[in-house]
């Protein structure tokens, strides 16, 4: 069973181990002990001190699969929410911007675009650090993995801005060699690819520092540069198309570094916050199959009559929890039929008992819960 849940301090060597695994172009993930150690720090902190209003405050999680031993349990991937970017750190992006010339005399009409240089100083909120171990990446994991980032928003929409974008991995090949970065970067920074990858994990101060300061014209740029402008890197693609399917759509802005795309979606129209439900456990699920309606009618009220399963796959969190209890599981859902609101109450639903065990949850509890995939709600 696969688990979902805030970083602890514990976690470092496997964080460490993890980080390891990655390859160039995860910046906030960089194989370094102590930035780890105070990527965990910033969000245990985040997560204990909630602030009023968005600021600096990084929710950072790890995928565990829970069903193993508790001493063999492993981290195996990782996902973070930024509740805002800029302030004493800016967000830097290239803003493509196309321009219309015209020659009567030559009878020429055509377009340019450039590369003009953003610094956002009160920007929104962002999600990162998404990456699955190599060994792990079996079905519906990343999506999973990905998607609870959203469930946690839903549940604390006060933690962030009304928009959050995703900084897509550009193209980078397995050398670390980044044509845009090529092209332009390391003439301003006199440094390859992966060493200004690891330095903006560090401090972006250089950045600001030595970036462009005037827009860089596409045409005069080589083609390779070109080409992998606004692409994302193929073992990224998926994880684009998750985004797109929640809401997500490119904002014609690129990273400085490897040109990948930027994707923004209102934080309200997130697709895993709109479908957000709230339900109510009457009963577990044993061996894969509902309760009896007589068990039933010891275990809840009277107005229940029926049940049925639910083939489709929910992520289900514990609901009216602090932020530091989330948890988060992927399992199936009964639904009970004729249930009649009369209390104003969740409506009951049956979960499998070792995912109840899982999430910290008993019979009466409340949980959230959302389809993995659009298109898919309960009856």
């Amino acid at each position: 069973m696969l688990l979902v849940r805030p970083i602890r301090a514990a976690d470092l060597d496997a964080l460490v181990m993890l980080a390891g695994e990655a390859s160039f172009g995860l910046t906030s993930l960089p194989p370094d002990r102590n930035l780890l150690a105070e990527r965990i720090e910033k969000s245990l902190r985040s997560f204990a001190f909630p602030a009023r209003k968005p600021g600096s405050e990084m929710y950072l999680f790890v995928l565990e699969d829970a069903a193993a031993e508790f001493s063999e349990r492993k981290i195996r991937g990782s996902a973070a929410v930024y509740a805002k970017l800029g302030g004493y750190e800016p967000f830097y992006a290239y803003d493509i911007q196309t321009e219309e010339l015209h020659s009567a005399d030559l009878n020429i009409h055509t377009s340019v675009s450039a590369l003009t240089p953003l610094i956002e100083h009160d920007g929104p909120s962002a999600i990162g650090s998404l990456f699955l171990s190599p060994h792990f990446r079996r079905r519906s994991t990343g999506r999973f993995l990905s998607l609870c980032r959203f469930l946690f928003m839903g549940l604390f929409p006060e933690y962030f801005e009304d928009k959050v974008i995703a900084e897509m991995r550009g193209i980078v090949d397995s050398n670390g060699e980044s044509p845009l970065w090529n092209a332009i970067g390391r003439h301003f920074f006199h440094v390859d690819y992966p060493r200004a990858d690891y330095l903006s994990a560090v401090n972006k101060a250089f950045i600001n520092d030595l970036m462009p300061r005037h827009p860089i014209y596409m045409e005069l740029l080589p083609d390779s540069a070109r080409a992998v402008i606004g692409r994302v890197h193929p073992n990224t693609a998926p994880a684009l198309r998750i985004l797109e399917q929640e809401g997500f759509q490119k904002t014609g802005l690129v990273d400085i570094f490897d040109g990948g795309p930027i994707v923004s979606c209102d934080t309200r129209s997130l697709r895993c916050v709109r479908e957000l439900r709230y339900a109510r456990i009457e009963s577990w699920v044993s061996h894969g199959h509902p309760p009896s309606n007589d068990a039933l009618r010891f275990t809840g009220p009277a107005h229940v009559h029926e049940n049925h399963p639910d083939h489709r796959e929910y992520l289900i969190a514990p609901a009216g929890n602090q932020s530091e209890e989330f948890r988060v599981a992927l399992s199936r859902i009964h639904f009970l039929d004729e249930y009649v609101n009369s209390d104003g109450q969740p409506p009951p639903v049956c979960i499998a008992e070792p995912v109840g065990q899982t999430l910290n949850l008993q019979i009466g509890d409340s949980i959230a819960y959302v389809s993995l995939r659009p298109g898919e709600k309960e009856a």
